[in-house]
């Protein structure tokens, strides 16, 4: 399986500007403590492309399964606010290295 970048999804010409903003103060009132956001797209190798997913990443053990649900589920909320219907969103600890 590889991890590639969103391709030409529709949320790739919006996403910096307009609504990874909005992403981050909804996480940010949540009191997510994520580390980084993106939008990509998992594939199989020799097949074709799944669905894009947002991708938020969360420090180790900060984050209960019942609130990362319900900071999903408002992220596609804010997606629905663009005509965004067709993408997931995968939340997972991550650890961000500068």
């Amino acid at each position: 399986m590889s991890l590639g970048a969103g391709g030409n999804h529709t949320l790739n010409t919006i996403w910096e500007d307009i609504v990874a903003p909005k992403v981050h103060i909804c996480l940010n009132e949540m009191g997510v403590k994520w580390t980084d956001t993106f939008i990509a797209r998992f594939t199989e190798f020799g097949e074709p492309p799944r669905p894009a997913s947002l991708l938020i990443g969360v420090k180790p053990k900060s984050l209960a399964d019942e609130d990362a649900n319900a900071a999903a589920y408002r992220c596609l909320d804010i997606l629905k606010e663009f005509d965004i219907t067709d993408i997931g969103v995968e939340i997972g600890e991550s650890i961000s290295w500068q």
